[in-house]
């Protein structure tokens, strides 16, 4: 419909040119910015069957009337909103104190943009959508809510006067989902239109001059992050303003192991992998194995907190594996401000969580099979230990020091002597890898003495429980020592047999040759 003060009338004064109508709408909506009160005196009227409504008249706190075309709004409406809405919101204040002129950002208003209308339970935005629009709430309440391993966080509120989208304009694609939580009206304006209109007036760059807008939005995002639930919001906030967003393509590099930890990395959007590379092995001279994958990371994980707390390199390559790979990331000086706020709450979270990664981590081991009701139990007895290539661990006759799961790498076990025969060299009895384990037979069996030497070839992550620990582990865990006793009495009768080899090959060396072995 065309603006009017009744259906199709003009609001144009006899002699008045159109000119001079433009410089007195201009002026009546530079009043508008004015931080009084407003009473939007309307009624809907229009043709239904066209898909339009026209609002009458509104009146502003000086008793002004003025109009206000609403364009193409839908099949029905539920609110009327108005130029004056838009120019009182608490967003085009903040844009004034900026230094935005009144009267062009009344103009901005006039000439750009349009006016919508969201029924309860409607998207304005989905995640992973691209950004070119901003939209500034004009009424309603709208919910943004962010995927954290497949569970919707409600991670704020957007009222009247909030704007959607400025925060992730500069990321190119949206983080988070806004659904309407009641039927609700907002003022879409082109995000390249304002951004060129706002650098026409106002010297600071965007992103420092809209600094308050993006620490609220990265304290939205750690709202939800399982680490940090249970900090209230002035915490948040305050952990936030030591956090910078990244963004990444697929197949960019987010860190690398052979660089010192910088950064502690909450990844927010997208999938990243962890790998080793893996060490040339001894028995391939020339090749170079593929780097092993040792986890995946989305939304809502974290990395790099033991590197920084110990200052060490980062422990794995970060590389993204999937689009629109974002991340929220602190500095050192920003890592330990926020243990600082944190307190002992937090340093408690990241014990739960680590031990939860922990014993994901053991129940790969077909040992554990059918015994995740047990994974926090078996998480206060173990621990990570990282073992650089062509360390032994322990030595044939020596302590054995625990009981140990391998995540990752590879590791040779050696005997030096059969049956206390001294052997010519080490011979290779078994090769461990990724899922083997170790140490638990000689702590059970052997009282405590290692019946062979293991070295690792290449460099390994050890799941590994003290020797102190093992004996309560296996009590409180019945099911656990019964299938040890029963791999062991498998081993011992291979063991067995490979001792009576042994002495047969002694004897025949000393019936053939008259010489004894050892």
């Amino acid at each position: 419909g065309s603006g009017g003060r009744g259906p199709g009338g003009s609001s144009l004064k006899k002699g008045e040119e159109p000119a001079q109508k433009g410089e007195e709408s201009t002026r009546r909506l530079t009043n508008l910015l004015a931080p009084r009160s407003q009473s939007v005196v309307g009624a809907v009227a229009g043709n239904i069957e066209n898909q339009t409504v026209r609002v009458n008249s509104f009146k502003d706190g000086a008793g002004n009337a003025s109009a206000f075309r609403m364009g193409n709004l839908g099949s029905s409406c539920l609110s009327v909103c108005s130029e004056a809405d838009i120019a009182s919101s608490k967003f085009c204040r903040f844009l004034v104190r900026l230094g935005v002129g009144k009267i062009a950002l009344a103009k901005f208003i006039d000439t750009h943009g349009r006016v919508r209308f969201l029924k309860e339970g409607e998207y304005l935005s989905e995640e992973n959508d691209e950004v070119s629009t901003l939209s500034l709430i004009l009424s309603g309440e709208f919910l943004r809510q962010k995927n954290i391993h497949g569970d919707q966080y409600g991670i704020s509120v957007l009222e009247a006067g909030d704007v959607c989208g400025l925060e992730e304009a500069e990321i190119g694609y949206t983080v988070c989902s806004v659904v309407s939580g009641s039927d609700g009206c907002v003022f879409d304006f082109n995000y390249s239109d304002f951004a060129a209109f706002f650098a026409s007036l106002v010297p600071t760059p965007m992103a420092e001059a809209f600094g308050p807008y993006h620490r609220a939005f990265v304290a939205d995002l750690l709202s939800c992050v399982p680490l940090l639930l249970d900090l209230d919001s002035p915490t948040l906030a305050q952990i936030a303003s030591g956090f910078r967003v990244r963004k990444f393509n697929k197949r960019d590099k987010i860190f690398s192991s052979d660089s010192e930890a910088t950064d502690f990395v909450i990844m927010m959007n997208g999938t990243s992998k962890a790998t080793h590379r893996a060490d040339p092995d001894p028995d391939s001279p020339g090749s170079r194995p593929p780097d092993q994958i040792v986890g995946l990371y989305s939304s809502g994980d974290w990395l790099n907190d033991d590197a920084l707390k110990n200052n060490r390199n980062n422990p794995v390559d970060l590389t993204a594996v999937s689009d629109h790979c974002m991340a929220v990331c602190a500095d050192r000086g920003g890592f330990e401000r926020m243990l600082e706020l944190g307190g002992k709450g937090l340093l408690a979270n990241f014990e739960r969580v680590v031990s939860g990664r922990l014993a994901q981590s053991m129940l790969k081991t077909p040992l554990f099979f059918g015994m995740s009701s047990l994974t926090s139990t078996f998480s206060t007895f173990m621990h990570f230990d990282e073992v650089p290539a062509c360390t032994t661990i322990c030595s044939q006759g020596g302590k054995c020091d625990g009981f140990y799961i391998v995540l990752h790498g590879k590791l040779d076990m050696t005997l030096r002597e059969v049956a206390g025969i001294r052997l010519r060299r080490d011979v290779v009895k078994r090769k461990v890898g990724m899922n083997d384990f170790f140490g638990a037979d000689w702590l059970l069996y052997c009282k405590g003495v290692a019946q062979a030497t293991v070295t690792t070839k290449t460099h390994c992550v050890l799941l590994r429980t003290p020797a102190a620990s093992f004996a309560e582990l296996c009590e409180t865990c019945p099911l656990l020592r019964t299938r040890l006793d029963r791999m062991h009495t498998k081993q011992d009768e291979v063991d067995r047999r490979e001792v009576e080899l042994v002495k047969a090959v002694e004897e025949a060396v000393e019936a053939r040759y008259g010489v004894r072995v050892g």
